[in-house]
């Protein structure tokens, strides 16, 4: 019996991001890529059918996908879009970037919420 590969489709909120994360290294062995058409503002009159969310969940919900990964912005806008696909996967795993400090960044130029970010996404130091 052959093993089931497993799936992760990857979403962001505009084009040049997914070339970020299309190329980012995983353990999936095959990956979806989506592109968002921007992000969820009701105060501008966006919903998530100008996004293309409805194609989104069709793909996530009707494929066999493992984890959803969303590579949107840390701005209200970008929280409301993530938010709202999460609570609309009903079949895998959903996942976000993590945000912090940018390669390079000098600490006293950054401000707290990046900050509490970037600890909320730590991760361990292998050295081996």
């Amino acid at each position: 019996m052959p093993s089931k590969v497993s799936k992760d489709a990857q979403i962001a909120e505009c084009l040049h991001l997914i070339i970020y994360v299309e190329f980012a290294p995983t353990q999936q062995e095959t990956q979806t890529a989506f592109v968002l058409l921007g992000r969820l503002s009701p105060t501008d009159g966006i919903g998530p059918e100008d996004l293309g969310i409805d194609d989104l969940l069709n793909i996530t919900n009707n494929d066999e996908v493992n984890e959803v990964i969303l590579a949107t912005s840390s701005t209200v806008e970008g929280d409301a879009t993530a938010i709202f696909i999460k609570d609309h996967i009903t079949n895998a795993k959903v996942s976000r970037i993590s945000y912090g400090i940018p390669i390079g960044g000098e600490l006293e130029y950054v401000d707290g919420t990046t900050i509490a970010r970037a600890i909320e996404g730590r991760i361990e130091i292998d050295v081996d």
